[in-house]
């Protein structure tokens, strides 16, 4: 068994609103907390500036609280947002494009240079297929990559499984385990981020990990997931419930629902690269009609 101690950005109910609707609270706020951050959007092939991309600059105040500025790009591909808290999450797209962005804690945008995010054009046909979904884990269930739902176990499409570590009383860590000739390799976004995760590794697979969770932690993390045909790869965001009551105790729940986030490349290639998913990009501040994306 292999122990992987690593921190979740949210608990799932605060992803949701990092990801939609966030809290605007720049007016409640003293200044000394708010910081302007400057950035300019480059074609990753001809550094040339991209006009009219989305740019979200979102933070996190506290547990509760949540702050979202949603600006364009010029014509001179800059852009000017606002950040509140210590942590930034900063995405950039346009379709066309292949969405990046970066996290950064708010001190190391304050007094720098500005920010610079380069955006890959698409240029080939065979981009992932892309599922988001909350689903409710059950434990005669196991989830499919290909169909981006959860089927019986005993189904030839059910990739991973998903349960409660029993030999954790805290129930604070989870098993995640492949089946077939399947793998998982887990991987924390403080190095690379779903989004800019563009190709699966070749190697490094296990059959089985376990993750643990923290309170109060911040490190998000994702999953690279061979099928179980060993022959088709994804990658794979989990937004599994981690509950803090006002005591102070803190548990994971498979009772509510958790989020999949999956891009599957049907090809066989380890090519990932897709459209957002509905859930990771905030549209609807931008006006733009999500559904007509991964359809």
């Amino acid at each position: 068994m292999v122990l992987i101690k690593s921190k979740i950005w949210l608990i799932v109910t605060i992803a949701v609103a990092v990801f939609g609707g966030l809290l605007s609270l720049p007016s409640l706020l003293p200044k000394s907390q708010q910081t302007v951050i400057t950035g300019r959007v480059l074609s990753a092939k001809t550094k040339a500036p991209i006009s009219d991309v989305m740019v979200s600059v979102e933070s996190i105040i506290s547990e509760q609280k949540s702050h979202g500025s949603f600006v364009r790009t010029d014509n001179d591909g800059r852009f000017v947002a606002d950040a509140v808290g210590d942590k930034v999450m900063i995405r950039a797209w346009k379709p066309g494009y292949l969405m990046n962005g970066m996290d950064s804690d708010r001190a190391s945008v304050r007094f720098g240079q500005p920010i610079i995010v380069e955006l890959r054009k698409i240029e080939y046909p065979n981009l992932a297929i892309v599922h988001d979904d909350y689903l409710r884990v059950k434990s005669d269930l196991a989830y499919s990559l290909a169909r981006g739902e959860l089927v019986e176990k005993t189904s030839p499409d059910a990739d991973i499984t998903i349960s409660l570590n029993p030999d954790d009383n805290t129930n604070r860590s989870v098993i995640i385990e492949s089946l077939g000739d399947g793998g998982i390799i887990f991987q924390s976004t403080n190095t690379l981020s779903f989004a800019t995760a563009l190709e699966a590794p070749p190697s490094g697979y296990l059959g089985r990990a376990v993750k643990e969770f923290l309170p109060h932690s911040s490190e998000g993390w994702f999953l690279f997931v061979r099928a179980r045909d060993g022959r088709h790869y994804a990658k794979l965001e989990l937004g599994i419930s981690t509950i803090l009551q006002p005591d102070g105790a803190f548990y994971v729940s498979l009772d509510q629902a958790t989020r999949f986030a999956c891009n599957y490349q049907p090809d066989g290639s380890r090519n990932l690269g897709g459209n957002p998913t509905k859930n990771s990009f905030p549209f609807s501040k931008f006006g733009f009609d999500a559904d007509s994306l991964n359809r």
